[in-house]
């Protein structure tokens, strides 16, 4: 019972502020006239309010707060001080639309910020052939991959709901894991945003209400990548015939917004594009082309997703590399246009609404 209280109290108070502190928000956006514009890459067709990222870093912080009880919690405050700097990077990217470069060497700021009090990646359990990491490697390569995982989860948050059910299943089972663990400021970072996350969900289910904007997709991104990093460093997985088995469990919750960037990065070079032109072939974009709405492309995603946690659960001694094989075999051979195009056909049938085969040609 009282672990129960322990979880449940700060997740419905961060739930609760955050419902309120979003209605606030969208109130305020309509009186100030500050929304997001629909345009040929967007999903919405009306201008609907931004920067629900505001809600969510709100009841975050303030349940955190009311909940630590000020104990000597220095690492996850140096992660909370890091998160402001990503939170009004965002905040000002979505008012004033700063340079890439910009926002770049925020990250890099907020990412060394953690780096320096002790979230680091030391060791790569055999990754490429690599184990332990000298310091200076293994916080350059820490906050490579802090700034990688900031972008990609700003990346897929393209439709209604969809970043934000990514980002609560996965901080809540950081959660459960750090709880697990005994780390309690971990894990009361973890609910709190789980929480904060499923209040803001209530205003962004389709049809959206209020959209996370940067403000938002920066900041829950950066609290997630650092999360797996603690996950890791704290080896709550145990298995003896894999030591990498924490690495692979990360990897796989956090897999979906890292595959999606890899993969339109892939397009676009193939494409001759730039890497960072924006274009609609994200996973969200290629499953919307077949109908299935909002609602039906997050569910597809995040049952792929918890299929992938659950087969690592089950085949926790594959090593890291040969799980990397397979996971983006397992991807390929499912989340394509052909695969999902097949899923439709079979949706139709069942619902008898017209054969997604008929407009095979549809890019």
């Amino acid at each position: 019972m009282k672990d129960f209280l322990l979880i449940s109290l700060p997740f419905a108070t961060a739930f609760v502020i955050a419902v309120f502190t979003t209605g606030l928000w969208i109130k305020a956006s309509m009186n100030w006239h500050l929304f997001d514009k629909p345009d040929s890459r967007k999903h919405h067709l009306d201008a609907t309010p931004n920067m629900g990222g505001i809600g969510i870093f709100s009841a975050l912080v303030i349940t955190f707060l009311l909940f630590c009880g000020f104990h000597d919690f220095t690492q996850t405050h140096a992660v909370l001080a890091a998160a402001c700097i990503m939170f009004f990077t965002g905040f000002f990217d979505d008012l004033l639309n700063l340079p890439p470069f910009k926002k770049f060497i925020m990250q890099i700021v907020a990412a060394f910020i953690v780096c320096y009090n002790g979230v680091v990646i030391t060791n790569l359990h055999g990754f490429l052939g690599i184990y332990q990491l000298p310091e200076a490697y293994a916080v350059a390569f820490t906050m490579l991959v802090i700034v990688f995982f900031v972008n990609a989860f700003n990346f897929i948050d393209g439709i209604d709901g969809l970043a934000g059910s990514l980002g609560a299943v996965s901080s809540f089972i950081f959660g459960v894991m750090a709880f697990r663990s005994g780390q309690g400021d971990l894990a009361l970072l973890s609910i709190c945003l789980t929480g904060a996350l499923l209040g803001f969900l209530y205003l962004n289910k389709h049809p959206a209400r209020i959209f996370m904007g940067d403000t938002g997709s920066l900041t829950v991104g950066f609290l997630l990548i650092i999360q797996g990093i603690m996950i890791i460093n704290i080896n709550p997985v145990v298995h003896d015939l894999n030591e990498s088995a924490s690495l692979t469990f990360v990897y796989s919750v956090l897999f979906i917004p890292s595959y999606d960037l890899i993969r339109v990065v892939v397009i676009r070079v193939v494409s001759g594009d730039s890497p960072m032109k924006p274009d609609r072939n994200h996973l969200h974009h290629m499953i919307g082309r077949q109908h299935f709405g909002h609602n039906g492309i997050c569910f597809i995603l995040l049952v792929f997703n918890l299929s992938l946690i659950l087969f690592q659960e089950q085949f926790r001694f594959i090593h890291i590399n040969y799980f990397i094989i397979i996971s983006i075999l397992m991807t390929m051979l499912t989340l394509n246009t052909y695969f999902v195009k097949r899923v439709a056909y079979l949706r139709d049938k069942i619902t008898g609404r017209s054969s997604a085969l008929s407009s095979m040609s549809e890019v």
